[in-house]
């Protein structure tokens, strides 16, 4: 079994003049032009960050390279803060910011900004207290799953794969251990809808797959261990 990527992420904060702690946190989307759906905590705020590559050399590189290319906010590697947050599958590093209003919105006009795959809708500052609150109560399996909302992505992903807008490849592979080997099962649903034998079984997998792949520890404890 392949070992799973260390992922790395920075959390930039600010200290007002009453020595109250904000974070910077992102609000990803749940569908990308380019990448079709977005299978890792679509929808939910999140500390922004990617997979380290061998490329990057350092994980410091990997942290101010992974916020640039989502944020297009450029972050010098030598001003992060000492204090690290190790664990065995995420590093958490933490930036303080000077000038805020520079880190309340998306540089899409930055050269380090990767257009081709933006997953972000929004930048937003949160008192720590308040980050820690949505961390707790308002992971993904409640935003996207157990309301309106997760029926409605449901259905969008369905009519996108019917139009042939989306990637499949990855929910090819889940489909496979239900021995569903091809696009006409989605389309099939898409058509009839909850009239048709495999829709509650698919809509099933679908939030597994969803919940598998969003992970929220890293919020929680990079916040904790910011204020500890």
């Amino acid at each position: 079994m392949p070992q799973q990527k260390l992922h790395v992420y920075c959390l930039p904060y600010w200290v007002d003049e009453n020595g109250s702690y904000e974070v910077l946190l992102g609000k990803k989307k749940v569908f990308s032009s380019v990448d079709g759906f977005i299978l890792n905590n679509p929808g939910q705020y999140v500390i922004v960050g990617g997979k380290h590559e061998k490329e990057h050399q350092t994980f410091k590189n990997t942290a101010v390279l992974e916020f640039a290319e989502e944020t297009g906010i450029v972050i010098n590697k030598d001003d992060l803060d000492k204090r690290v947050l190790r664990t065995k599958n995420f590093y958490v590093y933490f930036y303080q910011v000077k000038n805020k209003d520079k880190f309340s919105h998306i540089n899409k006009n930055s050269e380090e900004f990767d257009r081709r795959y933006q997953e972000l809708q929004t930048l937003e500052w949160f008192y720590i207290e308040d980050a820690m609150t949505l961390m707790r109560n308002e992971f993904n399996e409640n935003i996207v799953i157990d309301n309106k909302q997760g029926i409605d992505t449901f259905n969008k992903f369905l009519d996108l794969v019917k139009t042939k807008k989306l990637r499949i490849g990855y929910i090819m592979r889940y489909l496979k251990k239900l021995n569903y080997n091809n696009v006409y099962i989605l389309e099939d649903i898409h058509y009839h809808g909850a009239n048709t034998k495999y829709y509650n079984e698919f809509k099933g997998l679908f939030f597994k797959i969803l919940k598998e792949h969003s992970y929220t520890d890293w919020f929680q404890q990079g916040c904790e261990f910011l204020m500890s």
